[in-house]
């Protein structure tokens, strides 16, 4: 093969392949999204971020998820009875499918919580229900006091198992919030370990997941890749297949594509302050003294994506200027979302010069009181001293003529 037959073929390679990368970051950027219209949230733990939200706040019924706030609220009261080991009687399963649990066994209470979220035991959720608040209603009660507490404006519950009920209503965002606050609990936390499953670069842990007729199929994972850790609430899928596939593509997409960048380096000037009291005209560099990193879209390119709105609070200032003088703010945005307001300082020395420096001083000390006063006491004794003066030659004078009248009579 000629020289021009192996450099044609090796063009055809790299072109081949620099497209191939170009599409393959290309799909990297948008995130797999379920096309059957299911709502979905994407929360990275370490900055307490929305990565991705399709639907987030729309209104749907809960469904199986509300047994996190069964399980959440179930750990909070009863968390110092956790090892404690109770015997199922009647009076708990009232109103309970009676399907996995009966009377006359025992569990402890961490089994019940455990059953409750692995196993989706809608009986342990009745048997929390009683042992926590002596009702099945009373306890429901609490979970929608629990909701309204952590900010959700949308969920209502109307039973603890979320089997489908008139008046019952999630959204993806608050069971969001749900699960981020039952996810702190250590024996929840630690349930939700024991049920994990390897993904590529990390692993899942299944949360929760289920489904009713109204809810559809949904399912809440807690995903770690690379010491970072992820929540992905999926609601109202049409398959629990479907779901899993697509919760995994969620936090791996989030991974790849979220990163803290630098947003504004402590060594890059923003603006610049006049300087007076100096020989010739200058000029002192503002800006920050440490650098500023936020978690953002990798694809983010600070010089053009990031708004910084500066306010100083002086138009100019005096020689000598020293390091880290504070001179104003400036607000630091990404689309409308401020990241942080920080101090604004001078970031080099001005030294003053010494001629302008002394006739400065000159000029201040002829303004000064001191100088007046001098000046005053000294007009002062110059007039005191003419006056004496004038009554000296004047009695002087007088001694001479008195003198002369004398010598004639003589």
């Amino acid at each position: 093969m000629s020289r021009r037959h192996i450099s044609f073929v090796l063009l055809i390679i790299f072109c081949s392949v620099l497209i191939l990368s170009l599409h393959v970051s290309a799909a990297d950027s948008e995130p797999p999204v379920l096309e059957d219209g299911s709502s979905l949230i994407l929360w990275n733990e370490e900055n307490a971020a929305v990565l991705y939200e399709k639907a987030s706040k729309e209104l749907g019924f809960p469904g199986p998820t509300a047994k996190v706030m069964t399980a959440c609220v179930s750990a909070r009261i009863l968390a110092d009875r956790a090892d404690e080991t109770v015997e199922i009687t009647a009076e708990m399963l009232k109103g309970a499918p009676k399907s996995k649990i009966s009377a006359g066994q025992s569990y402890t209470i961490r089994a019940l919580i455990a059953s409750l979220l692995k196993d989706r035991n809608n009986d342990a959720a009745y048997v929390l229900a009683y042992l926590c608040c002596g009702s099945t209603a009373d306890f429901v009660d609490e979970m929608n006091a629990t909701a309204v507490s952590l900010g959700c404006t949308g969920t209502h519950f109307a039973n603890p198992t979320g089997l489908d009920a008139s008046g019952a209503s999630t959204t993806a965002y608050d069971t969001l919030l749900i699960a981020n606050e039952a996810i702190k609990d250590p024996i929840i936390l630690d349930i939700v370990r024991s049920a994990s499953y390897e993904i590529s670069g990390g692993t899942a842990y299944l949360f929760n997941s289920g489904m009713t007729d109204r809810a559809g199929y949904c399912r809440i994972v807690y995903t770690e890749i690379d010491g970072m850790h992820y929540m992905t609430v999926l609601l109202g899928g049409e398959s629990e297949a479907g779901l899993k596939s697509t919760s995994t593509q969620l936090a791996r997409w989030g991974y790849r594509n979220y990163g803290t960048i630098c947003v504004l380096s402590a060594s890059r000037s923003l603006c610049s302050l006049p300087v007076t009291k100096v020989l010739e005209k200058s000029n002192v560099s503002v800006g920050i003294t440490e650098s500023v990193y936020a978690y953002l879209p990798s694809s983010v390119v600070p010089e053009t994506d990031i708004v910084y709105e500066i306010k100083l609070s002086v138009s100019s200032l005096e020689a000598p200027v020293e390091i880290g003088k504070t001179v104003g703010t400036v607000t630091v945005s990404y689309k409308g979302e401020v990241l942080g307001v920080y101090d604004l300082v001078t970031l080099e020395v001005v030294p003053t010069n010494s001629l302008v420096s002394g006739v400065d001083t000159l000029s201040a000390y002829f303004q000064s009181r001191s100088f007046i006063a001098t000046v005053v006491t000294m007009v002062i004794l110059f007039a005191a001293y003419g006056c004496f003066a004038y009554i000296r030659y004047r009695r002087h004078k007088a001694i001479v003529r008195q003198f002369d009248r004398r010598h004639r009579r003589y």
